[in-house]
């Protein structure tokens, strides 16, 4: 049985009385609202969701969720979130008196003292990026890695995704889609400050990627960047109604 019917998400009053759910799904919406809006709607989604419910968010509103109370359940590709539960502590342990005669008698073991062991980085080596187009032969195999890439990553294999992202930019000329799925793998990840950087190389090679516009939006409004995000939100609604 499925009961349907239209509200706004931003009225407090919205599904009034019609109980709470188990499940609640709003995928990349949050993303298009500035932060006064997007707490708004929070509380009102967090008001559907039975207190051990789950509500399914998209990959870049991860940020947000964490500061408004919720963490995520840790499935890959599946931007879950429930409630945060309050932490109990645990009761203290009760100290154990030693008597003094058997205390004298222990033997002193020497700690030994760690010694550290020399970690040597090697520096991956640069990528010349090459603006010249792929030949036709190279051209069907950066197609098909870029749908091999689509599919690992929805897959949730992400260190699979990850590495087939770095063999196309080995061997292919960059490309905005790429850098857009190494910024969503990072973002997954909880590696704010790298997807951020990934997202600007997918923007500066299409400036109008409005999936890229809109994540990285997400991420500077999480920083506080309310002016800079706005900007991007902007600029995602006029790309995404381009496309259409």
């Amino acid at each position: 049985m499925c009961a349907f019917a239209a509200g706004r998400r931003t009225r407090p009053n919205l599904l009034q009385g019609e109980g709470v759910y188990d499940f609640v799904f709003c995928r990349n919406l949050l993303i298009y609202f500035d932060q006064v809006t997007q707490r708004r709607v929070f509380e009102t989604l967090k008001r559907f969701l039975h207190d051990d419910g789950v509500l399914f968010i998209g990959p870049a509103e991860g940020s947000l969720l964490a500061s408004l109370g919720m963490r995520p359940m840790r499935i890959a590709q599946a931007f879950a979130f429930v409630r945060e539960q309050p932490q109990v502590a645990a009761p203290a342990p009760r100290p154990v008196a030693v008597p003094p005669p058997l205390a004298a008698q222990l033997p002193r073991v020497p700690v030994p003292v760690p010694v550290p062991v020399p970690v040597s980085r090697v520096m991956p080596r640069p990528v010349p990026i090459s603006a010249a187009s792929p030949a036709p032969g190279k051209a069907d195999a950066a197609k098909e890695l870029l749908v091999r890439i689509a599919t690992l990553a929805n897959e949730g294999k992400s260190a699979e995704a990850r590495l087939a992202c770095e063999q196309f930019l080995r061997e292919h000329p960059p490309q905005a889609q790429v850098f857009y799925w190494l910024g969503l793998l990072a973002d997954v990840s909880g590696n704010g400050l790298e997807a951020q950087g990934h997202y600007r190389k997918a923007l500066y090679l299409e400036p109008q990627h409005a999936e890229a516009l809109a994540h990285l939006a997400m991420l500077l409004a999480a920083q506080g960047d309310a002016a800079g995000a706005r900007r991007l939100q902007e600029r995602a609604a006029r790309a995404s109604g381009e496309q259409r």
